[in-house]
């Protein structure tokens, strides 16, 4: 209820459906940078302790964490997925390498999720196969992969 005791508009459905097309466009649209900074400002709506990494002489594996929780965020959004998948399951590797060696001091790891924009496509038995690797290596730690969908 507003302040003269009136209900609120609530969304309609049509209007939902709308404003999910808009959102979906926009991750089909952006990827780089682009992208990064769009993951970032939803992330800190959502989670206001969530802190962005700007890369000053490379971010160490970080795109942002939220400290106190130990969860780190590495996005990865090529223009053309389908010709990056190989390299974003090595990316998810060697960026995990990185930040264990440059942030662990900072907060402790406790969880890694790599986000990468794969326009809707889907995950890939390479990604898969990188996380599950890393999940057995590190068993303290929770890696998850954030697709678009």
């Amino acid at each position: 209820m507003n302040f003269a005791g009136k209900k609120m508009h609530e969304t309609k459905p049509l209007d939902k459906y709308y404003l999910l097309i808009q959102f979906q466009n926009q991750i089909l649209l952006k990827y780089g940078t682009e992208f990064q900074e769009f993951f970032e400002k939803i992330f800190k709506k959502v989670y206001p302790n969530f802190r962005p990494i700007k890369p000053y002489q490379g971010d160490g594996g970080n795109d942002g964490y939220i400290k106190d929780a130990g969860i780190y965020y590495q996005v990865y959004a090529p223009k053309v997925p389908k010709i990056n998948e190989r390299k974003a399951a090595k990316k998810l590797q060697d960026d995990f390498h990185k930040l264990e060696k440059e942030w662990n001091d900072i907060s402790s790891i406790n969880e890694y999720v790599f986000v990468y924009n794969d326009k809707y496509d889907g995950s890939i038995q390479l990604l898969e196969a990188a996380v599950t690797k890393l999940n057995s290596t590190n068993p303290t730690i929770d890696f998850k992969l954030y697709l678009a969908s």
